[in-house]
């Protein structure tokens, strides 16, 4: 399998990847910090569709009603394309 970089050789470029990345980065470090502290909670902010599209492309099941400490073990295991 061959990996893609990114070329951040200006700053619009970084500044670009920077706002394509955070919107996805941003809510898998909060369902981090929270699976520390409160690993039996429920994912804060999760909608339905996101913890179905993460049952999807995680090689590890989910249950019906996932815990915090589960989706982020889900996502560790997500699937790459």
């Amino acid at each position: 399998m061959r990996r893609q970089s990114l070329q951040l050789e200006t700053y619009e470029a970084l500044r670009n990847a920077v706002a394509l990345h955070l919107p996805i980065a941003w809510p898998i470090l909060l369902l981090r910090s929270v699976a520390r502290e409160h690993p039996t909670a429920r994912p804060p902010g999760a909608p339905s569709t996101q913890l179905a599209s993460c049952a999807t492309f995680s090689r590890r099941p989910l249950s019906a009603h996932p815990s915090v400490y589960e989706a982020m073990l889900a996502i560790a295991h997500a699937r790459r394309y």
